[in-house]
């Protein structure tokens, strides 16, 4: 299985993983960083805080993209570059049925 050049599909999985773990493990610093664009819009938003429901749901929601992103990677690493899975070009649109 050498591979040379890394498949653009490796790196995004990797990517979201990787911002999968930093929400799991840091989901305050995720919540405050996906909602600067809207504080700078307004005065005194040091004070706010997020809610407990928040936090939770963007634990989670990093602990599931950070799974994706993990089987993506393994998954991509494991195919054949050069042989799509018939399955997959089944779903795909211009894919051939094999009727």
């Amino acid at each position: 299985m050498d591979r040379p050049d890394v498949r653009p599909a490796v790196v995004g999985y990797a990517l979201a993983a990787l911002q999968g773990l930093f929400a799991f493990v840091f989901p305050r610093r995720s919540i405050r960083l996906s909602t600067l664009g809207t504080r700078l819009a307004f005065d005194d938003t040091d004070d706010l805080e997020p809610r407990p429901w928040l936090v939770r749901a963007t634990r989670i929601t990093g602990l599931g993209t950070f799974v994706a992103g993990v089987v993506g990677v393994v998954v991509e690493l494991r195919a054949d570059a050069d042989d799509p899975t018939p399955a997959l070009a089944d779903v795909l649109p211009g894919g051939d049925s094999g009727d």
